[in-house]
């Protein structure tokens, strides 16, 4: 979507503008169709399951992202 300023040039929204409103505007939806299409699958118990797995790779993932002692970053 650009804007006409004058002839021959054109403004448009800095990057991430128009993706963050197609974002905005789909999220309502996208909730809706991860909880009947993904969590409503599970037991409570899975869901506890799941949870504690998801844990496990965020505390690897911040390890990793972590410099190691002296090292340079």
């Amino acid at each position: 979507m650009a804007l006409h300023l004058d002839a021959g040039r054109q403004w448009a929204p800095p990057d991430g503008y128009l993706g963050r409103a197609a974002i905005e505007m789909a999220a309502p939806g996208h909730v809706e169709d991860v909880r009947r299409n993904f969590i409503d699958l599970f037991t409570p118990a899975e869901l506890d399951v799941l949870a504690a797995l998801n844990e496990r790779v965020l505390h690897h993932l911040a390890e990793i992202d972590r410099p190691a002692k002296g090292k340079p970053s």
